[in-house]
């Protein structure tokens, strides 16, 4: 049978023995991967096992938008001392040990060991959220173009997205929805010019963050987007977002009851704090 086991670890994890360490107490057998999920910058993993009650603890299932990650065992050289068996390292063209054996052992030397390693396979930016919106959206999707801006220039969308403030595997999402015939304001910070761009057509339009600045990627689509899943990915941005402001209301307050009471305590105002 097939479980879907959410991991704390597996890029770059050692394979010793066809199994690597996902997780406190948490071994994979390699071969019994099946598909790699990734949803917030977690990790999940379609296993096949017949041991579901092992596995129990760990079975948690990620959103159906989840996307989909390819991995591979990659072979890599590592050089191990021969005195106390730890990993070589290198100052420019000179190999020591850490541990100090190099110094200690006059006749000191190393080796070198081929070993395995679980590596996820990147995805390009476009091709994850590809993948989301075909499964959040339900439709078939095709990446059309890509507009970029930062604080030195670049172009800014004339049209507005529903707010967001999710990851998937690498790309940060911070707004999403559908546009039609979608323009940008293009400009340079040396240069007073600005050149409107403009997409004919229908999109769909997801914001990411890209670097220090801002992208929007525009895809085109077939068939009629269900918006569900956009939506409430916005409402739990907007319920998060009242929630910090909620906080941060209750702290000011806190912060000048306090400021009162230690006034009427000294009989006299304190000098007051500048705010941050």
């Amino acid at each position: 049978m097939e479980l879907t086991i959410r991991v704390q670890q597996l890029n770059h994890a050692p394979v010793r023995n066809g199994r690597v360490r996902a997780g406190e107490g948490l071994h994979l057998d390699v071969s019994r991967i099946r598909r790699i999920l990734a949803w917030r910058r977690r990790l999940y993993v379609v296993y096949e096992t017949d041991k579901a009650d092992y596995y129990k603890p760990h079975v948690e299932q990620p959103p159906p938008y989840a996307v989909e990650l390819k991995c591979k065992v990659q072979k890599y050289e590592v050089d191990i001392c021969n005195k106390c068996g730890g990993i070589v390292e290198w100052d420019a063209d000179e190999p020591f040990c850490p541990r100090g054996c190099d110094a200690h052992y006059d006749d000191w030397s190393y080796r070198t060991e081929v070993r395995e390693r679980l590596v996820i396979e990147p995805l390009k930016a476009s091709e994850e959220i590809k993948q989301f919106i075909e499964k959040a959206f339900k439709v078939t999707a095709e990446f059309a173009a890509s507009e970029f801006r930062n604080l030195a220039g670049g172009c800014r969308p004339r049209f507005k997205l529903a707010e967001a403030d999710f990851s998937l595997y690498e790309v940060n999402v911070v707004g999403l929805g559908l546009v039609e015939d979608p323009a940008f304001e293009c400009s340079d910070y040396d240069s007073p010019e600005v050149e409107e761009r403009q997409y004919s057509g229908r999109y769909i339009a997801v914001q990411v963050r890209a670097g220090t600045g801002l992208e929007v990627l525009l895809y085109r689509y077939q068939g009629e987007p269900d918006l569900s899943a956009a939506q409430q990915l916005h409402e739990e941005y907007a319920a998060k977002k009242r929630e910090e402001e909620e906080r941060r209301r209750k702290a000011e307050e806190e912060a000048r009851r306090r400021m009162e009471e230690e006034e009427k305590r000294w009989g006299a105002r304190l000098p007051k704090r500048r705010a941050a």
